[in-house]
């Protein structure tokens, strides 16, 4: 069981090794494009997937569990694609740099790619329809995952600074201060997914009586 608990890691270690072996050849330039289009994608779609998932709801109730997940990664996919397609046709010509500096610098932009599609896959998980503590209890939402290092807390706390600026239109957030719609102001996002998670660990009798 305890090597099973670790499928967690091991899953996101997958992750970001595909992502660096996936770009580290598309260069300095390309990689460094990629990366500017992969974080403003997954700073949107962290900060409106709400709005959306609410929304879904609306339409049809009986998939609440599973909306927040879909809207979180349709608006990840629709974000990168429509950002991908604006900087190609934007930038049709690769800046060269040194050898040395291209090599180094492209490995080293894949490395972050890889970490930032750690970090939101992670912070995915805490909506997806699962149990409260799946993967054999790897994981653990109270706890700092993947070697300590909290990737999931950190992309947070990004979006939540950035919503305080550039992303302070979210909608449907709870006001934050002057007025300005802050995500997740209290920081309880991870705790109220938790806990929503933990009503599938419910036999279903025991959902229904409690309603």
């Amino acid at each position: 069981m305890a090597v099973l608990s670790n499928l967690l890691t091991v899953a996101l270690c997958a992750v970001f090794i595909s992502c660096v072996a996936l770009t580290h050849t598309e260069g300095l330039w390309g990689n460094t494009i990629r990366l500017v289009n992969a974080l403003a994608a997954a700073l949107l779609a962290i900060n409106f997937f709400q709005p959306l998932a609410g929304w879904l709801e609306d339409l049809l109730p009986s998939y609440k569990y599973y909306w927040d997940f879909v809207a979180l990664w349709g608006l990840f996919a629709g974000f990168a694609w429509i950002f991908g397609t604006l900087t190609d046709r934007a930038s049709r010509v690769m800046l060269r740099f040194p050898q040395i500096v291209e090599q180094i610098g492209s490995w080293g932009v894949s490395a972050v790619i890889g970490w930032l599609m750690v970090s939101f896959t992670l912070m995915s998980l805490h909506t997806a329809p699962l149990g409260r503590n799946f993967l054999f209890g790897g994981f653990q939402p109270e706890q700092r995952m993947f070697f300590g290092l909290a990737p999931d807390r950190k992309l947070l706390s990004l979006v939540r600074h950035q919503s305080r600026g550039p992303l302070c239109t979210s909608a449907g957030r709870k006001q934050g201060t002057r007025g300005i719609n802050v995500f997740d102001p209290e920081g309880l996002l991870i705790a109220t997914y938790a806990q929503r998670r933990s009503e599938l660990d419910k036999p279903p009798a025991a959902a229904i009586r409690e309603r």
